[in-house]
């Protein structure tokens, strides 16, 4: 079983004056359903990184939720702690998956521009998939995906190669140009039951 670091999203409780790490427990459902173990990392960023010198770890998965700093966001530890781990993986050869929050967490490290946008919460709609590797086959079988995002883009840069976008232009998923790190703006986790394609796309990155 691959051991998958995942980033978790930072809620504030005010009643209690906490900052908590949250993730929707469904990832622990979904990762193990496909041989996967997943290590929930916390927003520290000295863990992460003594965490990264004594622990092996097979995959990355950036989940979604809150904002970069530079989109208005307010957790800039989440956002060192995402930018160590991705250049970890470059050095190391570890495939990524960036899910909504975390494929603009990417899209922003290969310096792409992110904007807001409409009509993309609470909602499904169709892929237009623009990719024909093994990727792209199992991406064009797709009916619809789910859509909870206010940010999104619609163009790349030399670094990364657009797989599918919206009827509206919206870029929904991604990969690195040579490396294996990719991104997409659904939330697999969301799906009951979960999607079958989902987990072939999921065991297609991380081998599980």
């Amino acid at each position: 079983m691959k051991n998958i670091a995942v980033i978790q999203r930072v809620e504030f409780i005010e009643k209690r004056n906490e900052f908590c790490d949250a993730l929707d427990q469904r990832w622990t459902d979904l990762l193990l359903s496909i041989n996967l173990f997943p290590i929930f990392l916390p927003n520290n960023v000295p863990y992460v990184k003594k965490f990264l010198q004594i622990k092996e770890i097979n995959g990355l998965l950036i989940s979604g939720g809150g904002a970069l700093v530079k989109y208005n966001g307010s957790n800039p530890e989440r956002d060192e702690i995402e930018k160590i781990l991705i250049n970890f993986s470059i050095k190391k050869n570890i495939p990524v998956l960036g899910v909504c929050r975390g494929m603009q967490s990417i899209q922003n490290h290969f310096d792409n521009n992110i904007q807001t946008i409409k009509n993309h919460v609470n909602k499904r709609h169709p892929l237009n998939v623009l990719d024909n590797t093994k990727i792209g086959k199992i991406l064009k079988q797709y009916d619809e995906v789910n859509s909870f995002h206010e940010y999104g883009s619609i163009k790349t840069n030399k670094d990364i190669i657009t797989l599918a976008i919206s009827s509206d232009g919206i870029i929904e998923a991604i990969r690195h140009i040579d490396k294996e790190i990719y991104g997409i703006m659904w939330h697999p986790e969301r799906e009951n039951p979960f999607n079958k394609l989902d987990k072939s796309f999921l065991k297609m990155i991380f081998g599980g």
